[in-house]
């Protein structure tokens, strides 16, 4: 009886490894360097020229915003003093309404810049995406990992960098 669950146990044991050792055999591995093949995309740097150019007249915008407060604060400091109350009052309230104006002005910038952003580079990663999965497709590949994300990386990881690069007529 011990032998029959011996037997039975090695058989199943070697059919385990084996189909290990087969499904081990379709996996094709490889890994690309987004990061590099993103650098030198000729559409990333309209993309940048474009961003700077929404950045500087977003910077404009704040920079005018801010001479109108420090033109009303400089006015509020020499005139103040021969105010009356309730103008005195006013001119605190309309300098403190527009510093929350430049506040808000700034947080809603900053927001747009980066949808901005995300709506100029995104076409160019779904490009690069594309064509690692146009690569995965032609070459076999199971899976194919960005490098820069990876902790280890077997010798059986092939880099598929210049391919995707050549995919992209880079």
């Amino acid at each position: 009886m011990k032998r029959i669950g011996l037997l039975v146990s090695m058989i199943l044991l070697f059919v385990g490894v084996g189909m290990n050792n087969s499904y081990a055999q379709k996996l094709k591995l490889g890994h690309v360097q987004v990061d590099s093949i993103f650098q030198i995309m000729p559409e990333r740097t309209q993309a940048e020229q474009e961003l700077q150019q929404y950045s500087k007249q977003l910077e404009n915008q704040l920079m005018t915003m801010n001479a109108e407060l420090e033109s009303k604060y400089n006015e509020y400091l020499e005139s103040s003093e021969t105010w009356p109350a309730t103008l005195k009052q006013d001119k605190e309230e309309e300098l403190n309404g527009l510093q929350q104006r430049i506040e808000n002005y700034q947080m809603r910038a900053q927001q747009d810049l980066q949808t901005k952003e995300a709506e100029l580079l995104q076409p160019i990663y779904k490009k690069i995406r594309t064509a690692i999965k146009d690569v995965a497709s032609e070459e076999g590949f199971t899976y194919i990992y960005d490098a820069s994300m990876l902790l280890y990386k077997s010798d059986d990881s092939l880099n598929v960098t210049k391919k995707v690069k050549a995919k992209l007529s880079l």
